[in-house]
């Protein structure tokens, strides 16, 4: 289904058409999240899954250099290694490997 570029330009959240599918605003705000318009910022999982490949592209022989797009839009490499100081301040993640941890991986 194609949007109108008016529908988008209005308001957040515009009046919804008599011809439209939805029923409710709350229906209206669960498909905008279905087609994922509702990621404005970058997650925290996927700040995650960027951490480890990261390192296991810096792992490699010889270290590659990563950079990364998210939704069309590059991620800036001061982010992900802000996000990664903030969460081995909390204690979520480690500054050692997830090898050197003892994590181990299996795909059923």
């Amino acid at each position: 289904m194609r949007l109108p570029v008016s529908f988008f330009l209005l308001s957040p959240t515009p009046a919804i058409p008599s011809n439209w599918p939805f029923l409710s605003e709350k229906q209206y705000k669960t498909q905008l999240k279905k087609w994922n318009f509702d990621t404005k910022y970058v997650k925290a999982s996927e700040y995650m899954a960027m951490i480890k490949l990261k390192r296991e592209r810096e792992r490699g022989n010889p270290p590659k250099d990563t950079r990364f797009i998210l939704r069309g839009r590059p991620v800036d490499p001061k982010d992900i290694t802000r996000f990664e100081k903030r969460q081995i301040k909390k204690g979520k993640l480690h500054i050692e490997d997830d090898e050197d941890q003892g994590w181990i991986s299996l795909t059923p």
